[in-house]
């Protein structure tokens, strides 16, 4: 295949990017694609790094990093599913909610979370297959929700347990 060269600076004579351009389209496609994909994950990169991570996100790093035995008691590591399921979860939510929530390991291997404010209370483990939760809101009964299967009709009650709340006050540790 022919790659003509053409000239993108204006200038006398043949540039570096020209050379590298011609480079470029002289390539398979399959390797086009490839570095295509190494550039918009090196881009993914830099916003990760400047983009400050919320204190939710700090949590489930830290959880993620946690070997069996973290509370030097066997408890086991946490499950990568319940993980992904927290992680999943809380990224659909309002930033301003987000913010609020913390996010712990628990002894059976599931993750809590939490989000009190000056509205009320919640408070939720999820595990791999299941979650359970109490609402507690200032003036009504506690609400309780009891090894639920997680599905997106059980996840999206929990949000709407959590979207009334935009302005957290305090987190309870």
């Amino acid at each position: 295949m022919a790659t003509t060269m053409r000239n993108t600076t204006g200038q006398q004579g043949i540039s570096t990017l020209d050379v590298l351009w011609a480079f470029y389209l002289s390539q398979p496609r399959k390797v086009k694609e490839a570095f295509r994909m190494r550039l918009e994950n090196q881009v993914k990169a830099e916003r990760q790094k400047k983009a400050p991570q919320s204190q939710w996100q700090k949590d489930l790093k830290a959880i993620c990093s946690l070997k069996a035995g973290w509370d030097e008691e066997n408890a086991p590591r946490i499950s990568s599913e319940a993980i992904s399921h927290v992680s999943s979860f809380v990224a659909l939510l309002d930033t301003t909610i987000a913010n609020g929530i913390r996010l712990y390991p628990t002894r059976l291997g599931a993750v809590m979370l939490k989000l009190e404010t000056e509205k009320g209370r919640v408070k939720c483990e999820i595990g791999d297959k299941q979650m359970s939760y109490f609402v507690k809101r200032e003036g009504r009964d506690t609400e309780y929700h009891s090894f639920e299967d997680i599905n997106s009709e059980t996840l999206s009650t929990l949000k709407s347990n959590l979207e009334g709340w935009r302005h957290c006050k305090r987190n309870c540790y």
